[in-house]
């Protein structure tokens, strides 16, 4: 496992794209439960959960309390099985590509690893090997490690494959709106411009430079915000949702086009650009939002409708969400006044 993590790093450079310029229905009303009830999967009276991990590595927490740190290893009962006191200031855990997990920090991350009940950080590693690395890796299977880059403002998202082996990478899949990204980028160009006919009363002057840092600060903050189109990795299939196209594609692991499927789940009004899937189970959910609460809308795996939905109406607008074994996690303060948090679940 070390070996293969290692192995990978000396790809970086290899890895690295450069600078190369890439220019160029109405979903029907489905019933919604409000049966599932949502239970506290996990509190403590004395520490605050800066972050949590629930998947098939196991349940993490990262806990805080006056300055002091630790890590909880859960059971499947959601019940303390082990913890270590950390001797650094944490930030975050986070799985990567490969499917492990590791504690963030400032300068580096920590690989976690658990050995029977025992839990350990297995290995650390500079920060620069999520930024190189693990920021744009988003799956692996048997055959190749998926990489992502998004280009033309936002507007376009490539997804590379890697052959580890044979140091080759090849074009997955691009998602975009060619309309779209010539939109945007004449929009670009003309911020960029140089201004013609500038006023030279003072007053015009400053209102001109007003509207033009205006007009960029909306390019920046809205404009070139990303498209959402994810990639998954299930059983060495890879799923890809182009909500663009209203198409999700399947490949093998080596890339070749299994099928495409028409959807529509995302044409929702309250749909907030979220798909989620259920590692342990293999079920897709799509997510809707109506006024901070959220609906878990679960997808038929064979044709990728809407076939049941699921309403977390107690807690809005929940930070980070999980979905494993049937189950979606969150963390909420539930009380404004509260300085702790709790962990939540509810099955869905």
């Amino acid at each position: 496992m070390k070996t293969t993590l290692l192995a990978l790093v000396c790809f970086l450079t290899f890895l690295s794209f450069g600078q190369d310029s890439l220019r160029s229905q109405k979903i029907d009303e489905v019933s919604v439960s409000h049966t599932m009830k949502k239970e506290i999967a996990f509190k403590d009276s004395k520490y605050f959960i800066i972050d949590f991990h629930i998947g098939e590595k196991g349940s993490f927490l990262l806990l805080n309390r006056f300055k002091k740190y630790y890590l909880y290893s859960l059971n499947y009962k959601m019940e303390l099985e082990h913890e270590i006191q950390l001797k650094f200031k944490p930030t975050s855990l986070f799985k990567d590509c490969l499917g492990f997990v590791h504690v963030m920090s400032k300068d580096s991350m920590y690989q976690i690893e658990k050995f029977g009940y025992q839990v350990v950080l297995y290995e650390r590693n500079p920060i620069s090997l999520y930024l190189k690395f693990f920021k744009n890796c988003i799956g692996q299977n048997d055959s190749i490690v998926i990489f992502e880059r998004t280009v033309n403002y936002g507007k376009t998202q490539l997804f590379y494959g890697v052959r580890v082996k044979e140091k080759k990478r090849y074009m997955l899949y691009r998602a975009e709106d060619s309309l779209l990204v010539r939109s945007v980028l004449d929009e670009k160009r003309l911020i960029r411009a140089p201004r013609q006919g500038m006023p030279t009363n003072n007053k015009d002057v400053l209102k001109a430079e007003r509207q033009h840092a205006q007009r960029a600060q909306f390019f920046q903050q809205i404009v070139s915000l990303p498209d959402y189109n994810p990639l998954f990795v299930k059983n060495d299939t890879t799923y890809i949702f182009d909500h663009l196209k209203s198409e999700l594609t399947l490949m093998t692991d080596t890339g070749a086009v299994l099928k495409s499927i028409p959807i529509d789940y995302h044409q929702s009004k309250n749909w907030n650009k979220k798909v989620h899937l259920d590692e342990n189970r293999g079920k897709f959910y799509s997510v809707d939002e109506k006024n901070g609460a959220q609906i878990f809308c679960r997808l038929n795996p064979e044709t990728f409708d809407i076939d049941k939905s699921t309403k977390v109406d107690k807690h809005a607008y929940p930070k980070k969400v999980i979905v494993f074994n049937g189950f979606v996690y969150y963390t909420y303060k539930e009380n404004f006044d509260d300085n702790l948090n709790k962990l939540f679940r509810q099955r869905i």
